[in-house]
């Protein structure tokens, strides 16, 4: 899913992340104490370069300021496009097939 498209919760110093659409009609999103992403209006506003950058801001903010496990993040984070599509080709889950555009 587009980031614009994508809201993500967390736990801080656990492996408790996950990424679901917005908005959050299920509430797939309760269980998390702090939340990120598309629930945002500026991340709905930011340019695909700016996406892009984002997504790793906040990955990095998400691992190494609130202590969430690196590989529960990224495997959360997959789920995400601009996240997929900016990974080197040789870390898993990378997309070979064009990137986020």
């Amino acid at each position: 899913m587009k980031l614009v498209e994508a809201m993500y919760g967390w736990n801080r110093n656990s492996d408790e992340i996950d990424v679901g659409p917005w908005p959050d009609t299920t509430g797939w999103s309760d269980r998390f104490s702090l939340t990120g992403g598309a629930c945002y209006t500026n991340i709905r506003q930011m340019s695909q370069d700016q996406l892009a950058a984002q997504i790793f801001i906040d990955f990095h903010m998400i691992v190494l300021r609130d202590g969430v496990d690196v590989q529960a993040a990224h495997r959360a984070f997959l789920k995400i496009d601009e996240f997929r599509g900016s990974l080197a080709p040789d870390i898993p889950g990378a997309d070979l097939e064009g990137g986020a555009g």
